[in-house]
């Protein structure tokens, strides 16, 4: 993984735990053009239940319940609440 992308996922993952700590909503752009928007829940890993990727984050996001792996995310959009 190249320095930027792991900074990119890095970002994300930190954006993810604030939102979800607040309560705030995200808005994950996939890279098949896909999106989930939604609250993110706390990461797996932190929970001990999946394990962490190159940039210490879970591999897997979840959102509103939907499971998204990190890697799979190409641009996310933080929502006013």
């Amino acid at each position: 993984m190249n320095d930027r992308r792991a900074h990119f996922l890095t970002m994300l993952g930190d954006a993810c735990v604030a939102a979800g700590l607040a309560g705030i909503p995200v808005e994950l752009i996939l890279g098949d053009g896909g999106r989930v928007v939604g609250t993110p829940s706390p990461q797996p890993a932190e929970n001990g239940n999946a394990p962490a990727n190159e940039t210490g984050y879970a591999s897997l996001l979840l959102v509103d319940g939907a499971a998204v792996q990190l890697e799979d995310v190409v641009e996310f959009v933080i929502h006013t609440p």
